[in-house]
């Protein structure tokens, strides 16, 4: 794998933390600060792809309003418990 030199600016006591880490771990600081960028850039990818799944899933979907769900949550334990909701907010026409 290629490799590129980075230079950055941190903290005093959080490059003494990093130091102490990599100590215990038998690494070098440099390694453990680029796989700490790495799953923080792989963490973005994946909450960025949730977020985008979500919303195509809420265009194409039918869904559970907020009313319905909190009634039924109410009704919980209760002689009168009600079933699950039925979906509720249905998608719009694309013909509008």
């Amino acid at each position: 794998m290629a490799m590129e030199r980075a230079s950055l600016r941190i903290d005093t006591s959080l490059m003494r933390s990093l130091e102490v880490e990599a100590k215990r771990q038998r690494r070098s600081p440099s390694r453990l600060a680029g796989e700490a960028i790495e799953t923080m850039l792989l963490n973005c990818a994946e909450k960025r792809a949730a977020i985008l799944a979500a919303i195509d899933e809420a265009e194409e979907g039918s869904f559970v309003s907020e009313k319905a769900m909190n009634d039924w949550v109410s009704s919980w334990g209760s002689d009168s418990e009600t079933p699950a909701p039925a979906p509720d907010v249905l998608p719009r026409s694309r013909d509008r």
